[in-house]
């Protein structure tokens, strides 16, 4: 009784096992008919741009009912899942001209499922077309993996299961954001220091996706000080940056102190005993207006404002004598007695000067050029003053105090 039961559990298991398994030839027949399927897709997908109804009811009819197809039509990718006539539709509003190539192809093993065969089929395709308003995108591949659902059911005629759809066509690594920089060669580009590869030979160009990059992070280097390029965005289409350069103006500003003085003092031995104090403060600032700029040669036109501050002070008691001579030439004595001395003055001026600058760049340092400034050597790393042709216009106010007690 034991081993009655025993063999009827294993003729059971047996059984299960084959009616849920395909043999070797059914396999190779249910992938023939996924491989059929797969490249119907991509030889239809080369010709959708012309909108024809030909291609739309040969396309229409490679999908199931509810299938779902990855967005991938630029720059329109948004939502990234559409229905197979969404998807022709927005392809023949966008597409001008599409390059598919296909590469890495790889099948999985069949699956029953609900009375269906199911079977993926994952492959990597690049991309690179041409938009109606005639922007070329460049060369960009996609993981793609598509499922394919087929009847239990083998046609005799044709060979291969009835009634084989696309169901999903999904991608690994969905594509949430993107940009395009076209390469320059005058520019070298670099990314958080580090080389950008991975052009696009033929369209001369690179799409790069985000959040893995930012724009802002792209530092576009050329050498030139004063006309720097930088990255903007095409007013046609956003996701394009062009490259534009930028007048690159200047600012500068300087302060001089100097706390004592080495004039206006009284030099007479006969008032040694008054002491004098000066001092002088000057700030200066300028804002330069570039003119013109060509290769190493740049003008400015400058305006400035100047402002000084002078103060002196004299101050202390002194006595002196000495003989001299009288008007009837008479000598005597002179006797000379001063007390509580103070003498003070302010100078406030104020000055706006307005004047050309010419620079010509003398180093290929990137970091710290060194600019001839007319006859003058200037580092433009931290400008404190300029110099040039100077035509200047200055009111002057001042404020002049005396104060003396003999």
């Amino acid at each position: 009784m034991k081993k009655t039961v025993i063999i009827s559990a294993i003729f059971a298991v047996l059984s299960l096992n084959f009616a849920n398994s395909q043999t070797i030839k059914e396999t190779r027949v249910i992938k023939t008919t996924a491989v059929e399927v797969y490249e119907k897709y991509s030889n239809l997908i080369s010709k959708l741009s012309n909108g024809n109804a030909y291609n739309l009811d040969y396309f229409l009819d490679l999908f199931a009912e509810n299938a779902v197809i990855y967005n991938d039509i630029l720059p329109n990718n948004m939502p990234q899942e559409i229905s197979p006539q969404e998807y022709f539709d927005f392809f023949t509003e966008n597409i001008e001209m599409i390059y598919g190539d296909y590469s890495s192809f790889d099948l999985s093993f069949p699956a029953l499922e609900n009375g269906k065969w199911k079977v993926q089929c994952e492959f990597k395709k690049a991309i690179r077309f041409r938009t109606k308003k005639d922007f070329y995108y460049p060369k960009y591949e996609f993981m793609y993996k598509m499922t394919i659902e087929m009847d239990n059911e083998y046609n005799e005629r044709y060979k291969i299961y009835k009634n084989a759809k696309i169901t999903r066509i999904d991608v690994i690594e969905p594509l949430e954001g993107f940009f395009i920089v076209e390469k320059n060669n005058r520019y070298n580009l670099t990314y958080e220091n580090e080389t950008i590869d991975g052009w696009d030979e033929e369209n001369n160009s690179r799409l790069f996706q985000t959040p893995n990059f930012n724009v802002n992070r792209i530092v576009v280097e050329s050498g030139d000080y004063f006309n720097p390029p930088t990255l903007v965005k095409n007013e046609a289409d956003n996701h394009f940056y062009d490259f534009k350069t930028i007048k690159k103006n200047l600012f500068g500003f300087g302060i001089n102190c100097a706390p004592v003085g080495l004039g206006n003092k009284i030099s007479s031995t006969n008032f040694s005993d008054i002491k004098s104090t000066n001092n002088a403060l000057s700030l200066s600032l300028f804002y330069a207006w570039q003119l013109s700029h060509k290769q190493k040669s740049t003008w400015f036109l400058n305006l400035g404002l100047d402002l000084s501050l002078y103060n002196y002070n004299y101050k202390g008691d002194d006595y002196t004598e000495y003989q001299a001579i009288d008007a009837d030439n008479d000598p005597y004595l002179r006797k000379i007695k001063i007390t509580g001395l103070q003498e003070k003055a302010h100078n406030l001026g104020i000055s706006l000067p307005l004047s050309f600058q010419y620079l010509y760049k003398i180093s290929n340092s990137k970091k710290h050029p060194v600019f001839l400034s007319l006859l003058n050597l200037v580092l433009m790393r931290n400008i404190l003053h300029i110099n040039g042709i100077t035509l200047i216009l200055q009111p002057t106010t001042q404020d002049f105090t005396t104060i003396t007690a003999a």
